[in-house]
Formats: structure tokens, C-alpha cells, sequence
């Protein structure tokens, strides 16, 4: 199926659904909908970026957060970071934490979403559909790399990385 066809609940302003739509037609018409981002977090406090492949929908061969993806209909932001972690990234099993929660935004792309990190040393093995390349990062290298060249990287992650920073996270 095409990914314009997925199906996704939409939400109100207070992050209630209020109904289900194709994909396509949420974000063409900037419908406020719900994700997941999840961060992960070696022993080494090295997080893991990956970047997105040439057809996704929004922002293709960006660099983004570890993990990424909307909710289904019927599933928990939980069910949902757990899913897409073994879909991207081939991991299951593992104990995810939930930091924080976005407001839909412009700067969102219209999504609550819901932030996870998972502290893990396992192996990744990247879809090659989803993922296009991904690397480990300490701290300061990935605040550089942004401040050198933040055009390559998705608005959401930087802002992801700013709390995770004020978080002490990272």
C-alpha cells in the first residue's frame, strides 16, 4: 500500500481524536495527528541518528532521531515506539522510557508527539527502505554537526535535541 493511504487519527487541539484519514490528506491539509520519536542512548551517552530515505513524505534525507513514525489507529504511543523501533531499526525487547510530549505545531508538522528513550548497547540492523545511512554521536560532535550545518537535519529532532540537552540527557 502506498503510504499516502495509511490511515492515521486525527486529533483536536487538546491531543482528542476526532476521526481517521489518509495519510496523504493529514498532511496535505495540515490535519493535527499524533507520532513517535524515540531516542536511542548507548553506554557511551552516544545517541543514535539515522537519515530518513529520499521517499518519505516529509523532509527525505534529512538526519533525524534514532526512530520515527505515527501512531496507528487503536494503538498507545508506547505500542506505536515499540513497533517502529523493530521496523526501522530491528530492535524488540527493549525498555523504552517516555521523556516528553510536543505540542502540534507548524514547527511539528502538525503532530503531537511523543518522545521515547531507550538506554541499549544492541546491535541495530537498519531497514535500508526506512534508513538510509546512521552513525553514533556523543553530545558535542551532534551539537556541532547541527550548528555547522543545520539545514540537513529535520526541524523536529533539532528541537528534540535542545530538550534532551535541557534534560540532561545528552
Amino acid at each position: 500500500m502506498n503510504q499516502s493511504e495509511d490511515l492515521l487519527e486525527i486529533v483536536n487541539a487538546e491531543n482528542e481524536i476526532i476521526g481517521i484519514e489518509r495519510r496523504g490528506v493529514v498532511h496535505a491539509t495540515n490535519l493535527m495527528h499524533r507520532s513517535v520519536h524515540i531516542v536511542l542512548v548507548n553506554s557511551d551517552n552516544h545517541i543514535l541518528v539515522q537519515q530518513r530515505a529520499w521517499d518519505k513524505d516529509s523532509e527525505p534525507g534529512k538526519w533525524d532521531t534514532s526512530s520515527a513514525g505515527h501512531i496507528d489507529p487503536g494503538e498507545t504511543p508506547l505500542e506505536a515506539a515499540k513497533r517502529e523501533l523493530s521496523e526501522e531499526l530491528g530492535l524488540s525487547g527493549v525498555v523504552l522510557e517516555e521523556m516528553f510530549c510536543l505540542e502540534a505545531s507548524v514547527d511539528t508538522g502538525y503532530e503531537f508527539i511523543n518522545i521515547f528513550l531507550c538506554r541499549e548497547n544492541s546491535t541495530v540492523v537498519p531497514d535500508p527502505e526506512e534508513v538510509i545511512d546512521w552513525r553514533w554521536c556523543c553530545s558535542d560532535e551532534l551539537q556541532s554537526w547541527i550548528q555547522g550545518h543545520p539545514d540537513i537535519f529535520t526541524s523536529v529532532f533539532k528541537t528534540i535535541v535542545t530538550y534532551l540537552r535541557k534534560c540532561e540527557v545528552l
